[in-house]
Order: C-alpha cells, then sequence, then structure tokens
C-alpha cells in the first residue's frame, strides 16, 4: 500500500545533519579565558568583543580582523572562583548525580593553563575547589572506608562490614610510606614542605550542592597519571618510586590502556586512592604535581612537557535502615569527572627548544595534531552522515578519552589565550579548533529507564524489622516505644518512597516528552531517508546499467588497444633497427672525419714546410735586393759629399765625351748640386768621403751587379775611339694606349741619357696633389723619376712604374712591378 507513495521522490530539503541538542545530543561546551599580559605596555592582538564573541587582530599590516563565538569570554579581570562556578561547578553537579564528566585546558605554552586548573594558594584553580565542593555536599553521607574496593579492571566491588574493617585495621598497622623524589636535598625537601604549609593555609571553597539521592552512601576515589612522549605513567604509584629511591631500575615503567566488560578505556594498573576529605586528597594530588615533569623553556619558567590527567570516581550506592550499604552490585553508581591539564602546543623557534626538550615539543605536538584529527573527522561524520573511522589510538591521549566523544559524558573545553601580539599566529589556529570543536555533538548517557526500574526494585528490597516482643499487657512500656519507632520508621520510608517515586515520575514524563519529540523527528528522518533510498536504488540500477555499457565498450577498447600495442612493438623494432643502422652511420662518419682530419693535418704541415722553404728563399732575395740597395745608396752619399773639384772634372770628362751637346745641359750637368737642391728634390744622399779620379773611373769600368732591370747599360770597354752618341735617340713607353701619369718631383735633371724612356700620352705633374679624381680614373699607369749618384761621379736615373688601380674608400692606388736604372757614363781618357 505504501509502495506507491514511497516511489515518488519527495520535493523538500534534506533531513538537517545535525539534530537539535535538547533532544539526544549536547555540543561540546568551550569557554576562553584571557590571560593578562604581562607588561602593560605589550602590544595585544585578542580583545574580548562582548560576552560570547572575541575579536583577534593581526598586528602587522595588512590588518586583519577575525572573531570567534564560543560558550562565555572570561575577561582578564575574571576571577578563579568566577570561572569554576561558570564551568566546573555543573559538571561537578553530575558527578554527584552519576554522571560523567570530561574538562580539559587548552592553548599554546605560557597561556595560563595550569593556573587555570591549579592555581596558587592565594587564588585556588578549579581542581581544589572542585574537591571542596564534592566533600562539602557529601558530608556524613560518606561510607566506611573501604566498603568500595577497585577491582583492577576499572569496576569497584561492595565489600562486607568485616572485611573493610580488617582493610581498614591493616593500612593502621602498615600506614602508607610518605614517599619522595628521589635523592633530593634537604633543601629541596625544606622547599616542599613549606609549599605545603602554604597551601594547607588556602581558603577553602565553601559552595555544596544538595544531594539527588540523599539515602546513598558516597565514596571518593582519585587517580593521577601523566602522557609523556606518548608514554603513559602514574604519578600516584608508591612502588615506583620506591623502586626510584632505591635506583633499582632507570625509568618509570609505563602503563597501558585497555578496556572493561562495558568497552571503556582506562588505565591498567593504575593506582587508585580513596579519600575521606578534601586536604587529602589535595595532599595526594601535591605529591603527583611534584613527580610530573617540568621544564625551563624560552617562554615560560616551568612549562609542562606532558599531559596531566586527574580523576575523581565517586561510588554510591545505597543503604538499609541501620545505614549499612547495601551490597548487592547491581545498585552500585560509578561516576567519573577527569580534569585535564594539556601541554601547551611549540614552536621551536619560539621556544629555544634542543635535545631532550625537542622531542618532548614534538611528542606533545604530535598528540595535539592527534586531538584535532580526531574533533575533524567527528564533525565531518556529523555533518555528512559518514562513518570515517576516527583515528583515537594514533595516540594515547585521544584514546584515554575515546569513551567520552562516544557518549559516555559531557564534554568541556576552556581555551586559554595569551593576548600578546607575538603569538598571534599560534593563537589564531588554537582559536580555529576551539571554535570547529563546538560543532562536535556527543550523546548523552543518561539511562532513565534503567534507573527508575533499577531504584523500583530497589525500594521493594527494602524491609524494616519488626519487633520480636509481642504486645501482651497494654501497661507494657517496653514493647510499645519499639512499635511506635518501628511504625514512625515505615511511614517515613513511605514518605521517602513517595516522594522519590514522585520525582521519578516527573523526571521520566519529562524525558518520554523528548523521547517522543526524538521519535517523530527520527520518524520523519527515516521516512525521507527511505524515498531518498529508492531514489538511489533507480539511480543504482541506472549506473548499473551505464556500467555494463561502459565494461562492453572497455572490452573493446581493451582489445583495440591490444592491436595498437602489437602495431607499436612491430614500429618500435623498426625503430631499433634504423637506430642500429644510424648507429653504425654514425661511428662510420666518425671515423671518415677522423680520417680526413688526420689527412688535412699531413696537408697542412707538407704545406707549411713548403711555404716555409719559399718564404725563406724570398726573405734572402729580398736580403740581397736591401743590400744592393743600400751598396747604392752609399755611392749617391759619397758622390754628393765630394769635392767640387770632381764636379769640374766629370763636366770636362762629359764635354769630351759628349762634344755636340747643348751649353745648357753641359752646364746643368757640370754644376755640382748644392746640399739646398738636394734637399727640394726627391735625391736623398748622405755625407760621403772623397774620393779620386782614378777610383771613379775605375768604378765606371767594373761590370754591373746581378740582380739589376736589363734595361740598365752595361758600361764600355776603354777605348781610342770616340763614343757614338745620338741624343734624340729615346725609348718610348707609350707603346700601347694606357695613359700614364709622369711624374717627376721638383729638381729633376734631364741629363740627355741614351735610351731615356719618352712618354708621348702622359699627364706631367711634379706634385700628386694637383692631379684630381677625374684624372687619376682616366689614368692606369704611373711612372716615378728618381736620380742617385753612383760612386763613381756619375748619376743613375731609375724610373719606376706601376699600375693605377681604384681603392675600396673610392681613391686610387698605386701598385709598383717594375724598376729601370739607366746610367751615362763617361769614356775613360785615352
Amino acid at each position: 500500500m505504501n509502495r506507491q507513495n514511497k516511489a515518488k521522490t519527495p520535493k523538500k530539503a534534506a533531513p538537517p545533519t545535525k539534530p537539535k541538542p535538547s533532544l539526544s545530543k549536547d555540543p561540546v561546551e568551550v569557554f576562553c579565558r584571557l590571560r593578562p599580559n604581562a607588561n602593560v605596555a605589550d602590544l595585544t592582538c585578542v580583545r574580548r568583543y562582548n560576552d560570547t564573541t572575541i575579536q583577534l587582530v593581526s598586528p602587522s599590516s595588512p590588518r586583519i580582523e577575525l572573531f570567534y563565538s564560543f560558550r562565555y569570554v572570561f575577561p582578564e579581570t575574571a576571577t578563579q572562583k568566577e570561572l569554576f562556578d561558570c564551568v566546573a561547578l555543573p559538571l561537578v553537579s553530575d558527578l554527584l548525580a552519576g554522571k560523567n564528566g570530561l574538562l580539559f585546558t587548552y592553548g599554546i605554552t605560557s597561556s595560563g593553563k595550569t593556573f587555570t586548573v591549579t592555581g596558587n594558594p592565594q587564588n585556588n584553580g578549579i581542581l581544589p575547589r572542585c574537591l571542596d565542593v564534592i566533600f562539602n555536599s557529601i558530608g556524613d553521607n560518606q561510607s566506611r572506608k573501604y566498603a568500595f574496593k577497585p577491582d583492577g579492571q576499572n569496576g569497584f566491588k561492595i565489600q562486607s562490614t568485616p572485611d573493610a574493617m580488617l582493610d581498614l585495621q591493616k593500612e593502621k598497622q602498615y600506614p602508607r610510606a610518605a614517599v619522595a623524589t628521589p635523592a633530593r636535598t634537604p633543601k629541596i625537601k625544606r622547599k616542599e614542605n613549606d609549599e605545603n604549609k602554604e597551601w594547607e593555609q588556602r581558603e577553602k571553597e565553601t559552595t555544596s550542592i544538595e544531594l539527588p539521592n540523599f539515602d546513598h552512601a558516597y565514596a571518593v576515589f582519585i587517580s593521577y597519571v601523566e602522557i609523556y612522549n606518548n608514554y603513559i605513567y602514574d604519578l600516584l604509584d608508591d612502588t615506583m618510586s620506591d623502586q626510584l629511591k632505591l635506583r633499582q631500575i632507570q625509568q618509570p615503567q609505563s602503563k597501558m590502556l585497555r578496556e572493561d566488560s562495558r568497552k571503556r578505556v582506562y588505565v591498567s594498573g593504575g593506582t587508585e586512592i580513596e579519600v575521606k576529605n578534601s586536604v587529602e586528597a589535595f595532599d595526594v594530588f601535591m605529591k603527583g604535581v611534584r613527580r610530573r615533569r617540568i621544564a625551563h623553556t624560552a617562554l615560560n619558567a616551568e612549562s609542562s612537557r606532558s599531559h596531566s590527567v586527574f580523576n575523581i570516581r565517586i561510588v554510591q550506592a545505597p543503604r538499609d535502615s541501620v545505614k549499612e550499604v547495601i551490597t548487592d552490585e547491581r545498585f552500585m553508581i560509578v561516576s567519573q569527572l577527569s580534569l585535564v591539564d594539556l601541554a601547551g602546543s611549540e614552536r621551536t623557534g619560539r621556544t629555544q627548544n634542543t635535545g631532550e626538550r625537542l622531542r618532548e615539543a614534538g611528542s606533545i605536538n604530535n598528540s595535539l595534531m592527534t586531538l584535532r584529527s580526531c574533533i575533524d573527522v567527528l564533525r565531518e561524520n556529523q555533518r555528512a552522515n559518514s562513518n570515517k573511522i576516527v583515528p583515537y589510538r594514533d595516540n594515547k591521549l585521544t584514546h584515554l578519552f575515546k569513551n567520552f566523544f562516544e557518549g559516555e559524558g559531557k564534554i568541556r573545553m576552556i581555551i586559554c589565550v595569551n593576548s600578546g601580539a607575538d603569538d598571534f599566529d599560534e593563537t589564531m589556529h588554537v582559536m580555529k579548533f576551539a571554535e570547529a570543536t563546538q560543532e562536535v555533538m556527543v550523546t548523552r548517557a543518561t539511562d532513565p529507564l534503567k534507573m527508575i526500574f533499577e531504584s523500583k526494585e530497589r525500594f521493594e528490597t527494602f524491609d524494616l524489622r519488626i519487633p520480636s516482643s509481642l504486645l501482651d499487657d497494654p501497661d507494657d512500656d517496653k514493647v510499645f516505644p519499639e512499635w511506635i519507632e518501628y511504625f514512625e520508621e515505615r511511614k517515613k520510608n513511605s514518605e521517602i518512597k513517595f516522594l522519590t517515586l514522585h520525582e521519578q515520575e516527573q523526571r521520566f514524563r519529562s524525558q518520554l516528552a523528548d523521547m517522543e519529540a526524538e521519535n517523530m523527528f527520527l520518524n520523519k528522518q527515516v521516512s525521507v531517508l527511505k524515498a531518498d533510498l529508492e531514489v538511489r536504488e533507480n539511480q543504482l540500477k541506472t549506473l548499473e546499467s551505464k556500467c555494463s555499457h561502459a565494461e562492453r565498450m572497455s572490452d573493446n577498447k581493451a582489445k583495440r588497444i591490444e592491436e595498437l600495442e602489437k602495431k607499436h612493438k612491430d614500429l618500435q623494432r623498426e625503430i631499433d633497427e634504423m637506430n642500429r643502422q644510424l648507429d653504425a652511420f654514425e661511428a662510420e662518419k666518425r671515423e671518415m672525419k677522423i680520417r680526413m682530419r688526420e689527412q688535412l693535418d699531413h696537408e697542412r704541415e707538407r704545406l707549411k714546410r713548403i711555404f716555409e722553404r719559399l718564404l725563406s728563399e724570398k726573405q734572402a732575395e729580398l736580403e740581397r735586393q736591401q743590400c744592393l740597395t743600400k751598396e747604392k745608396m752609399h755611392l749617391v752619399k759619397e758622390i754628393l759629399n765630394s769635392d767640387n773639384t770632381d764636379w769640374e772634372f766629370l763636366r770636362e770628362y762629359r764635354e769630351s765625351l759628349y762634344p755636340n751637346l747643348p751649353t745648357e745641359n753641359a752646364a746643368t750637368a757640370s754644376v755640382c748640386p748644392t746640399p739646398e737642391a738636394r734637399t727640394q728634390s726627391t735625391i736623398s744622399a748622405a755625407t760621403v768621403k772623397r774620393k779620386s779620379v782614378a777610383d771613379f773611373a775605375q768604378s765606371i769600368a767594373t761590370p754591373p751587379v746581378h740582380g739589376e732591370a736589363s734595361a740598365e747599360p752595361t758600361s764600355p770597354k776603354i777605348s781610342s775611339a770616340p763614343p757614338v752618341v745620338n741624343p734624340r735617340h729615346r725609348r718610348s713607353l707609350s707603346t700601347g694606349t694606357e695613359k700614364w701619369i709622369d711624374h717627376r718631383p721638383p729638381g729633376t735633371l734631364d741629363l740627355g741619357t741614351v735610351l731615356r724612356p719618352k712618354i708621348k700620352n702622359k699627364r706631367s705633374v711634379t706634385n700628386l696633389k694637383e692631379l684630381g679624381t677625374n684624372d687619376l680614373k682616366q689614368c692606369s699607369k704611373y711612372a716615378l723619376t728618381h736620380h742617385e749618384a753612383v760612386d763613381n761621379g756619375e748619376v743613375e736615373t731609375y724610373v719606376f712604374k706601376g699600375e693605377v688601380i681604384p681603392s675600396v674608400g673610392g681613391g686610387s692606388q698605386v701598385i709598383f712591378q717594375d724598376v729601370e736604372s739607366l746610367k751615362q757614363n763617361s769614356p775613360p781618357g785615352r
């Protein structure tokens, strides 16, 4: 009938992931406490915005403002009393009512966590005030000592009165030895005694709570452990302390975590001590504090190096009419309050820890990180309705409090904040974690139905002793008072039962209403989930069909991939073969390069030797020509430096040889050039020694030097006949169509030498600056006439010939190719 309705998807919002707190779950309550700065002039980054909001301001630019909300924010001026009444007092009330609670402080190092938990003799913290309130409330309802005894498995057993009296007598005969820390000096003992005296003078808390079950007997047990480097150590273990004193072992033995029959985690082998008043309880606590590990760091003179857990367990059971504890353990109720002082998170760069301190800081940070991970997973599971595994077992701290997060009791957390600007980054991370923790919902652990049925069964077992005496005589004064007392006691018990049943009825009605509301809410949620489940089943079928189609496509793709892989392998083999051929070709190429390089080196060496030989030959030839040139210059110098008489002899000698020459030429040839004339002309000379006419004649008769130009005439042999002279016989250089530049510097002489070159197509200049660019372009040949004096007194004429070619820069340049030397020798005398 309902199938058709469920087939339709309801068009409304999904069910809320977080149920209302008033139904079956309560959130983790987080409180924030600000610590005042030690120096008022220091910069602050935290400000109390209102009673529930805190403002975090970044000290550096850009300025960032962050707001975080908590259950309540305590200002810097808040007292320990105000903090206790708001945070811890409700947990103590639940503890006396048989409920569990967990209170822990969280924050960075040096933020005031230990002060919040313990305080000082002048200003007590949460822990001593809790002990005072517990014993103020219990009062005379305490049970006889050893009426309840720990069974070693996280439970208790009720002992009979004789057994309890026997254990008490043993304790008086063998009292617990006062244990001190090993190898302590008397100075340290005096310090501890002074500290104990200061705590004895502390102001005790006077607050008391009305007991919910005034006919119960109560017993208080305490235990104190620390979690150091992820190991659990019992701070109240006197046996281990005695062994340390005797130096039997070097390190206390760590304790194991186990689960009892109800899957509750506890410290196996831990010491639980029954205390009868707050003073005794606080003395035991101080004994554990002195054994706790603390150290000096750059940020805190007494920094806690471990997480400390102080457990207060209250065992209560009903009493009979004679105020004796009923030995039926079904009526026994055990509740626990755990006060945890977490070690502060640290940054190594600020605390400057090294060695063992650095290892401790790493262990502390790892345990706090595991706590954050557990909170994040719990919040994610509740938000997304998922079922991820919470990593409780990754660290001993989270494993110990696993039951509280799974619904064994109420959880409260105090965030201690240092308002200094230097702690901005760490404080921001603490705020984020604390705000996220508030979103975790913890299931309530109360089971009212069970309590009611147990109470009913308990009251039915109550029975008063009926007086054994019978009333035979109306005037009997002994039997009447017994019966009157019996009926009054019975009436009193009946009234107590009625009041108790009425309270439990009211409590049951309110809880029944809550359960009914929760049941309605869950029914709605279940209906929505069923509809959603059907829709998801349809989606699952569609997805299954798509998956089958995808599988077929995948098979086809796999076949195609297999074919492509085969082709790929074939191509790979071809590529490998080509690579091998390429490698062989590269090797052959490298060998060819090596052979060619060797041949080139050999040819280069051979050509180098040939060029060196040719160069040496040319250098030798140039050196010979240079020697000849130097000899000629030497002769010119001697002629120029000779006397005028020699010149007169030359004139006479010339006139005797050539009588038909004009007088001007003879005069020009007979005059010895002065030094000024020699300077203006291109003939350069130097001072040389005088030579005689005989030497001059002998030099004329000498044969020409090897290597001179073929145009140079050889000197004739001495003969008696006069030489034939034809002054107009000249040799022409203009045999072709070339145009010559006839360069005759100032002072050039016309000696009328036989075979003197005659240039027709020419441009005569005395200075090359007279030529223009066009003239240079039109001329292709160049001739320079130059005179030099030789040793025999004659003048030798040199004609330097070359080609005019254009240069790269747009001008012209001359490349000399030939030199002609012309000599005119006079015949010797007869």
